[in-house]
């Protein structure tokens, strides 16, 4: 297999998935967009990175297969390059979250148009099965923690980013407290966030980690909430390698972003914000 990741546009919460994948197995990572071009740059120095337009005839020319984390990109893309190139590319499908999470419809259904869907543990074939969706019609790869690996091999190189960009947020060293919302309908960040803030304690450093998509959709909100910003609280707004952040947190708040998974791992407590009833 010659594969290839493709990656574009303001999905920069797609490089920590799509980027420790490449890095293990030896793939080269393609994007158009100039900001994740930097971040793959300076977060994943050791991936091969591509920076040009996506020229599908150069693309089947050299690969066989492309790994993907957008869910609707085969189903797209496919016949269009078909009708291009005359190839017929696999598409691998890469989750930029926990798998699990997809127990909730309809984000199941994304696995059902995959040429090869990867998910992290076996307990995702089960949901499929009580969801009733039919694994035989493509190939579904069990990979495991690899992100987890990925960092445990660079944990000196995150950990010294993670110190110079992120700890230096705040006026002194303190116990850090981690919220990352999620960026929809579910989303805790305008309900919640200026309250968290005011209720601060002195002694407890905050790091509000935004969703990209949260300041896409919504960043008038986000810029507006940095100003209830304290000298021991701060909004992240890009800053892609998600475990290193866990690492140093004594705490995870969250609502339903995938990164409460990941944050199992750490054994440490986790508090969970309801959002708005439905």
């Amino acid at each position: 297999m010659k594969a290839i990741a493709l990656t574009t546009d303001e999905f920069t919460h797609h490089l920590d998935h799509l980027a420790p994948l490449c890095a293990l197995e030896n793939y080269p990572v393609q994007t158009d967009c100039p900001t994740q071009y930097q971040f793959l740059k300076e977060y994943y120095p050791m991936v091969q990175v591509r920076y040009a337009p996506f020229n599908f005839h150069q693309l089947t020319e050299e690969f066989d297969t492309f790994i993907i984390s957008t869910k609707d990109a085969r189903k797209d893309l496919q016949p269009l390059i078909k009708s291009i190139t005359k190839k017929r590319i696999r598409f691998i499908f890469c989750p930029h979250g926990r798998s699990e999470k997809c127990e909730i419809d309809p984000m199941s259904s994304i696995y059902q148009h995959q040429d090869i869907a990867l998910i992290y543990h076996k307990n995702q074939i089960n949901i499929f099965k009580q969801l009733g969706i039919d694994t035989t019609i493509n190939e579904i790869r069990l990979i495991g923690d690899y992100r987890r690996k990925f960092y445990d091999q660079n944990r000196a190189l995150y950990d010294k980013k993670t110190a110079l960009h992120v700890q230096t947020l705040f006026a002194k060293p303190q116990p850090l407290v981690l919220y990352a919302p999620t960026w929809d309908k579910n989303s805790t960040f305008n309900t919640f966030t200026k309250q968290l803030i005011d209720h601060l304690p002195d002694h407890i450093n905050l790091l509000i980690k935004v969703h990209p998509l949260l300041y896409k959709h919504q960043a008038a909100n986000v810029i507006k909430h940095t100003a209830y910003e304290k000298d021991n609280c701060s909004i992240l707004i890009e800053y892609p390698p998600i475990l290193p952040l866990l690492s140093k947190a004594l705490y995870y708040l969250g609502d339903t972003s995938s990164i409460s998974y990941d944050f199992l791992y750490e054994e440490k407590p986790l508090f969970f914000v309801k959002g708005k009833e439905k």
